[in-house]
């Protein structure tokens, strides 16, 4: 069973947007069947909201004592709720619903990346101009990079192909010999690094 992760982005916020996103949670655990019994308990918790909520008031004024005082608050408050996100978790047991039913921030669970599949087709076409061929292949989802390879017969039998990186569908091969017969092929890479090969296609340049 997977863990929900609650986020603790509330540590970064200020101190009457922490007020509210506490006040929010409050809510969202109190009379929540989900989570009967929470510690801090739910008045525990409503009494530290209170005192963080008049230390808040009490430091407008810029005296460092009373400043003190509220930051010693704001560290209790974000101390329970670090407690109740530890408690919301474990009674979610995997539930995301149940977990966001207590208002407190859930991490997304990442999707998965499909497998990288080779292009549907692929073929070797005669370029504008002598010497030279085109390499296409069809678009492959979630690709990254399409490295169009060319090689002759006497090449491929030591597995020695010209490389020409490229991020399109396309790519011409320029300087080939006439008359000759070349072979080709595409290499995509995906968004994880993942490589697969197209069908190699050949064709004798005019």
């Amino acid at each position: 069973m997977k863990k929900v992760v609650i986020t603790n982005e509330y540590v970064k916020k200020g101190d009457s947007k922490l007020f509210t996103f506490g006040s929010q949670v409050y809510k969202g655990v109190n009379l929540n069947a989900n989570f009967p019994d929470p510690i801090p308990t739910i008045e525990e918790m409503d009494a530290i909201l209170l005192a963080y909520m008049d230390a808040i008031k009490s430091c407008k004024n810029g005296d460092r004592l009373n400043i003190a005082i509220k930051n010693q608050k704001k560290d209790i408050l974000i101390n329970a709720l670090h407690t109740w996100a530890e408690y919301v978790s474990f009674k979610s047991a995997g539930n995301v619903a149940v977990a966001m039913s207590s208002n407190f921030n859930v991490r997304k669970t990442p999707t998965p990346t499909p497998p990288l599949q080779k292009p549907l087709t692929y073929r070797l076409e005669q370029g504008m101009n002598p010497g030279e061929l085109v390499s296409i292949c069809s678009k492959v989802n979630y690709a990254v990079s399409y490295t169009h390879q060319y090689a002759t017969a006497e090449m491929m039998a030591t597995n020695t192909w010209v490389s020409i990186s490229c991020s399109k569908v396309k790519c011409v091969f320029t300087g080939l010999q006439r008359g000759t017969e070349y072979f080709g092929r595409v290499l995509v890479v995906g968004t994880k690094g993942q490589r697969v090969y197209s069908d190699i296609a050949s064709k004798i340049v005019d």
